[in-house]
């Protein structure tokens, strides 16, 4: 039960922002998932349940990417502040507060990379992203100033990093939040 759990919170999270389907009835009678190679229909309690979740963090979920959009992460090699400057420094502090305000533990390992621990066992699951951005040569040739983190019409968030690969970091971090929070056990060691 538990992993079909993870992959029911791991798909319906993806598509909540689906435009695939054209109702929210169709959307949950066509959702399906796969657990040890056979097609299952999701449990519609826990659907629901994750759909509760989902409304009711739907802001902290934005704040938390757009905060992070917000650290202008572009790599440079700065022997001053190794090994890839300032900011790349601050959005590796920025995602270890998230960790710290939602009671993980982290590790840093020089700066390099970070690991947020979400859940014990001795097995572990490591999903990766990253937090650096490729430069922005001329902010003046977007819509958007591209490190604030814009939210259009309510619906698009819009700045440097949004797509790749922010969004998967904070994606995946509330996630696992929501599998806390509803209470499902995971049997292996999760970590960003």
């Amino acid at each position: 039960a538990s992993i079909q759990s993870e992959k029911v919170v791991s798909a319906r999270f993806m598509v909540q922002k689906s435009k695939k389907f054209a109702s929210e009835q169709d959307k949950m009678k066509k959702m399906k998932t796969i657990v040890f190679g056979k097609v299952k229909r999701m449990d519609q309690k826990l659907l629901a349940r994750v759909d509760r979740w989902l409304a009711e963090h739907r802001r902290e979920i934005i704040d938390d990417l757009i905060g992070l959009v917000r650290i202008p992460s572009v790599s440079v090699p700065d022997q001053v502040t190794p090994p890839f400057g300032q900011a790349c420094r601050d959005a590796l502090s920025y995602m270890f507060a998230l960790g710290e305000r939602h009671g993980y533990a982290y590790q840093n390992f020089d700066n390099y990379v970070g690991a947020i621990h979400f859940t014990p066992g001795t097995e572990e699951v490591g999903i990766w992203a990253h937090l650096d951005v490729v430069p922005v040569p001329n902010p003046a040739e977007w819509d958007y100033p591209p490190f604030e983190g814009t939210l259009v019409e309510d619906r698009y968030l819009i700045g440097r990093g949004v797509q790749d690969n922010k969004m998967a970091a904070i994606g995946v971090f509330h996630v696992m939040n929501c599998l806390r929070d509803l209470g499902i056990s995971l049997r292996r060691r999760y970590s960003l």
